[in-house]
C-alpha cells in the first residue's frame, strides 16, 4: 500500500506540466487591454481655472487704461502748452563781485584790537610838546586855529572826492590814498563825501587837551551818509579808507 501510494504521488507530480499546457488549451487568451483615457476633470477644477482666466485678464485690462489715461494727460498738456503764449522769461541779476551796494553797511573787524600793530599814534600831550596848544582859549565849539607854527602848516585843497583843511604832509598822504581808492575801487571812490577834518577844540572832558582834529592830523569819512569807524568801533565795509591810517593819519567817526 505504501507503495501505490508513492506512486500514484510522483505520477500526479510528472503529469502536471502536462495538465497545465493541455488546460491552457482549453482556455483562450484574454485580449489586451485598450489605453485607458484620461479620467475628466473635476467639477470643481473646471471654474477655477476660469476665474483665474479672468482675474488675469481684467488686470491686462487695468493697465491698459491706465496707459491711456496717461497718454491722454500728456496730450492735453501739450496742447494747452501750445495754445498759451509765452510769458518773457525773468532777467536773473548778473553775477558779479562788487561791494557796490555793500560799502555802507556796518562789519566787524576780527582781532580790532590788533589792527594798528607797528602804528604810533600822536597823543595829546605829545602835541602840545610839539607844536603846543592850537589856541589858548579852547572851548567845545570848532573854532580857529591861532598858533602861529600851526597855522604856517595848514593848508585847505582838494584831495580827490573830497575837500579838507589839514596840515600840508597829511594832504598829501590822504591824496595818494584816494588815488589808490579810485583806482581799484572806483564805485567806493564816487560815494566817499567827508564830516569834516580840522576843528580846533578840546576834548570832551578835558580842560586843555586838544584832538588830532585840533591839529589838522584827522579826518572824518562818510560813504553814503554813514561815517567811518574809529579802531575801536565797527568801520564799514568800505574800508578801503582805512589805508588812511598806514599813511598816518587818523581815521574817526563824526
Amino acid at each position: 500500500m505504501r507503495f501505490f501510494g508513492a506512486l500514484l504521488i510522483a505520477l500526479a507530480i510528472a503529469a502536471a506540466p502536462f495538465s497545465w499546457r493541455y488546460a491552457q488549451t482549453l482556455i483562450p487568451a484574454p485580449e489586451p487591454d485598450a489605453p485607458r483615457e484620461p479620467a475628466p476633470a473635476t467639477a470643481e477644477a473646471a471654474p477655477a481655472a476660469l476665474e483665474e482666466e479672468v482675474a488675469f485678464l481684467s488686470d491686462q485690462l487695468a493697465r491698459l487704461s491706465q496707459r491711456v489715461d496717461a497718454l491722454d494727460s500728456r496730450t492735453s498738456l501739450n496742447l494747452a502748452s501750445v495754445a498759451r503764449p509765452l510769458e518773457p522769461r525773468a532777467e536773473s541779476p548778473e553775477a558779479t563781485d562788487s561791494l557796490k551796494d555793500a560799502f555802507a553797511q556796518v562789519v566787524l573787524i576780527a582781532d580790532r584790537r590788533s589792527a594798528n600793530d607797528g602804528l604810533s599814534h600822536a597823543t595829546p600831550s605829545f602835541l602840545r610838546e610839539l607844536i603846543g596848544l592850537p589856541r589858548p582859549d579852547l572851548t567845545d565849539n570848532c573854532q580857529s586855529a591861532t598858533n602861529p607854527r600851526l597855522r604856517d602848516l595848514l593848508s585847505t585843497e582838494d584831495v580827490g572826492p573830497i575837500r579838507a583843511t589839514l596840515v600840508r604832509p597829511a594832504l598829501v598822504s590822504i591824496r595818494q590814498v584816494f588815488a589808490n581808492v579810485q583806482v581799484f575801487e572806483p564805485e567806493l571812490y564816487d560815494r566817499i563825501k567827508t564830516a569834516g577834518s580840522l576843528c580846533v577844540r578840546r576834548i570832551r572832558g578835558a580842560q586843555s587837551a586838544a584832538s588830532a582834529h585840533a591839529y589838522g592830523l584827522a579826518v572824518d569819512i562818510n560813504i553814503d551818509a554813514c561815517s567811518t569807524a574809529s579802531p575801536t568801533a565797527r568801520p564799514s565795509s568800505g574800508s578801503s579808507c582805512w589805508r588812511i591810517l598806514q599813511r598816518g593819519l587818523d581815521l574817526g567817526r563824526s
